[in-house]
């Protein structure tokens, strides 16, 4: 009798992005882009200003058509889904913007209910998911305020309650405090690690912030010129980089943000000196 073989169960990834491309008027934006994020992985996406970090952010989130390559969410391939089918994806993706992106004539509730009442749910319902948005972010005491009531870090905070009310499966943060006064930028990353240690979706994070990064991430992928250039786990990748782009992380973290300092890092613990040694 023959044995049988045994196939090894292979996960899927719930975001794979593969070989994206995507150009502004024939300049070059993104450059074959390959990246997956599993369900419940925190992904810090990292890299300068205007390698294609935000750009592909629009593409994950179906806001701009790549050019080519192909975008699986959940298993299927975007682009054979139908109108509907697209609508049910987007759904299950919150996206937090850079610049707040609130309506100014609503109270900061109706702001947050805008996604489940705009995907026909009852008025009831809808405000039960805004109120417990409000609550994982810390403002549900302010729920009557308007934006223009509200400091930049509050309004951010509104963003990402919105985001979450939908309870999706990936959340996108687009640079979420790069509009921030730095003194407001602690308050908007220290709800965020609390969001990310509930584990109850994935997330893909575009940041500047490194010691977030360093203290979040499952995962730290580095961007430049339009292409995933390396990854790693952050401790790991920034100890060793191979990576340019990598290189002048580790030296600008090295000297310019913590020099000589201990990282303790859920992994292991790293020290990262003075000289990126």
């Amino acid at each position: 009798m023959e044995k049988s073989t045994v196939v090894p169960f292979k996960k899927i990834p719930l975001l794979q992005v593969a070989g994206l491309e995507k150009k502004f008027a024939g300049a070059p934006v993104l450059n074959g882009v390959n990246l997956m994020v599993d369900a419940g992985e925190i992904v810090v996406l990292m890299g300068p200003s205007g390698c294609g970090k935000s750009t592909l952010a629009r593409c994950i989130n179906f806001l701009i058509r790549p050019d080519a390559g192909r975008i699986y969410f959940d298993g299927r391939p975007v682009d054979e889904l139908n109108h509907g089918e697209l609508l049910a994806a987007r759904r299950r993706i919150g996206f937090v913007f850079q610049h707040f992106n609130l309506v100014d004539r609503l109270t900061v509730l109706d702001n947050v209910m805008l996604g489940p009442a705009l995907s026909g749910m009852e008025r009831r319902e809808a405000e039960e998911l805004a109120y417990a948005a409000l609550r994982r972010v810390k403002m549900a005491g302010h729920w009557r305020r308007r934006p223009a009531e509200l400091s930049g870090g509050q309004k951010q905070r509104v963003g990402m309650a919105r985001a979450l009310a939908m309870h999706p499966d990936l959340m996108i943060w687009d640079e979420p405090t790069a509009s921030l006064d730095p003194i407001l930028v602690g308050e908007v990353l220290e709800v965020m690690e609390e969001l990310a240690l509930e584990r109850h979706q994935a997330m893909l994070v575009i940041t500047h912030e490194l010691a977030f990064a360093l203290r979040t991430a499952d995962r730290l992928a580095l961007m430049d010129a339009g292409r995933i250039v390396e990854e790693g786990k952050p401790g790991e990748l920034l100890e060793s980089p191979v990576s340019e782009i990598g290189k002048k992380y580790r030296n600008l973290f090295a000297t310019s943000i913590l020099p000589a300092t201990d990282l303790l890092l859920p992994d292991k613990f790293v020290r990262i000196s003075e000289n990126g040694k």
